[in-house]
């Protein structure tokens, strides 16, 4: 414990409350009406008060007790320490225009253009005044969650842990992506061992823990009779869709990119794969229980759930 916590440990809040109807009043009887205490207990109440603030506090007046320049100096904070006290203990109506919160979420990127950007326009117009963190989404992403540096986490996985809550996002639909002019895109009918003669790009995650991990795209097309070539590896968007741009290689993502009217300009769809339960990827959004009370997080949480169905 700190020196600061050590000596704020000997302050009961209602000597704080005590005192603040005393400076008020500055009639002690009239103080212990007010707090329904009997003479002998506000006297008490004040003997510890200046035990304390090691001060007087108050001196005796013909008309009452005056305050000491030791009380006059408390009486000028005393009012916002009990009104930010008040504030703390008092639930209050959650109003999204008034909401300052700086939220920050982590996500796969390339959600980053189908959920980032809807929702930072979303709180835009909304709750002006809160601010988005956008983070790089890592396989382990638990510890940020508990520490606070992360709100919120869309995972690819759920997690079975009392202190964090999973809440189902959306599954994702997977679909090979080709450039545009792409010499695939000329057959009447593409088949899934047509895509798989030429190259692929693939995504990454941040993996700072070495967690063993397989992406589930991995599962879906990786096996004895299916297999990809994966020539480049990334985890940078912009490299990802110059690759593309300036080859024949494919890539294998979410069908909702396709809400990116800035990656419908590079990118088209060749090859959907069947939406059988095998071939869905379920994302998962993670939450630690520290903000499962807060107003303003819940607000956000729904506003992000909602992005996916805009």
């Amino acid at each position: 414990m700190s020196l600061v916590e050590q000596k704020l440990s000997r302050i009961d809040l209602n000597l704080l409350i005590a005192l603040s109807v005393l400076l008020k009043e500055q009639n002690v009887s009239r103080a212990a009406e007010l707090l329904f205490l009997s003479q002998s207990a506000m006297s008490r109440t004040l003997q510890r008060l200046r035990e304390v603030f090691d001060d007087q506090l108050f001196i005796r007046a013909s008309k009452g007790i005056t305050p000491t320049v030791k009380a006059l100096e408390i009486a000028k904070v005393l009012p916002d320490i009990i009104d930010s006290l008040n504030d703390l203990v008092t639930s209050k109506e959650f109003i999204p225009e008034q909401c300052t919160q700086t939220f920050a979420i982590s996500l796969p990127t390339l959600l980053t253009q189908s959920v980032i950007l809807p929702l930072i326009k979303d709180l835009q117009i909304k709750a002006p005044k809160t601010k988005l963190n956008d983070h790089t989404a890592k396989v382990n992403p638990f510890p940020l969650l508990e520490s606070g540096a992360l709100d919120f986490s869309i995972n690819l996985n759920s997690i079975d842990d009392a202190h964090f809550i999973s809440t189902p996002f959306t599954q994702l639909k997977l679909v090979i992506y080709g450039r545009k002019g792409h010499p695939l895109l000329e057959q009447t009918e593409v088949q899934l061992a047509d895509c798989l003669e030429y190259d692929f790009a693939a995504f990454i995650l941040d993996n700072d823990d070495n967690i063993q991990f397989k992406s589930p795209v991995d599962n879906i097309i990786s096996s004895d009779e299916i297999k990809r070539n994966v020539v480049l590896r990334t985890s940078q968007l912009f490299v990802l869709l110059e690759f593309l741009k300036s080859s024949d290689a494919l890539f294998i993502g979410p069908d909702v990119l396709m809400k990116s009217a800035e990656l419908k300009e590079v990118l088209e769809p060749i090859y959907e794969f069947e939406q059988t339960p095998e071939n869905l990827i379920d994302l998962h959004l993670i939450e630690h229980k520290r903000v499962a009370a807060s107003p303003a997080h819940q607000w956000f949480k729904q506003r992000l759930m909602a992005t996916m169905t805009l």
